[in-house]
């Protein structure tokens, strides 16, 4: 009995801890000080929001975003607080509706747009977060309808 009042506590403590997480200056803080563990909201109604995970008060690794209905609306990775690597977005029906690349926080790689059935409608490119490249977009018929050259070296 009392080994399982001891774990209710330790259980209790450890839920209170987490909610003197805060968000402080762009950092996220534990009683003051930066915090390194998991990160969940929830919206007003008490759906999951958003689950992450802060290294040093900046958000590190894979995050997903949730709509209400619990289905995934975006997936990606910080570094160092920074978007990172290939982001994925879903509509709320679970189709991916966009996919984007970013390098230390800026616009990188080729960015791709789907309407919500999931069909190609817009392929963009970005270095170092400029417009660069070939840009496309397309109809509904998969054809392209227009074309939009951009160069980097002005």
């Amino acid at each position: 009995m009392k080994k399982l009042i001891l774990i209710a506590c330790f259980a209790l403590g450890t839920l209170t801890q987490a909610q003197n997480i805060t968000m402080v200056d762009g950092l996220y803080k534990e009683d003051g000080k930066l915090y390194t563990g998991p990160v969940t909201s929830y919206n007003e109604n008490g759906a999951k929001k958003s689950e992450a995970y802060a290294k040093d008060g900046l958000l590190e690794g894979k995050v997903i975003y949730f709509y209400d209905n619990g289905r995934i609306m975006e997936e990606g990775t910080y570094t160092a607080g920074l978007k990172a690597g290939l982001w994925t977005r879903f509509n709320n029906a679970g189709i991916k509706i966009g996919e984007a690349g970013y390098d230390h926080g800026k616009k990188n790689g080729t960015w791709m747009v789907y309407d919500d059935n999931g069909q190609k409608r817009f392929q963009m490119s970005y270095k170092d977060g400029e417009k660069t490249g070939t840009w496309l977009q397309w109809d509904e018929r998969g054809e392209v309808i227009k074309s939009t050259a951009y160069n980097t070296m002005n």
